[in-house]
């Protein structure tokens, strides 16, 4: 299983593996797929969704950049064609 380091909270002092075959779940569970659905780019809600508070289903999280394609990809690979309807 792929992960990618993540830091709750952007501390480093909180740093956590995350499964990439995870992220698509969680970010379906968010607000951000709402909006994308409804024509934000999916960067930016892709941002939104790691950005945000836990408490509105965001993972709260700080990563490092060069990881950024490698979390598109799993959120990109984790919607299917039925997600998009």
């Amino acid at each position: 299983m792929k992960t990618v380091r993540m830091y709750k909270g952007n501390r480093i002092d909180r740093a956590y593996e995350q499964p990439l075959d995870e992220l698509a779940q969680k970010f379906k569970g968010h607000e951000a797929w709402a909006n994308v659905k409804a024509g934000w780019p999916l960067d930016r809600g892709i941002a939104l969704f790691l950005g945000d508070r836990e408490s509105n289903g965001g993972l709260d999280v700080a990563y490092d950049m060069n990881d950024y394609a490698a979390i598109r990809k799993a959120i990109r690979d984790g919607l299917s064609e039925e997600d998009w309807k």
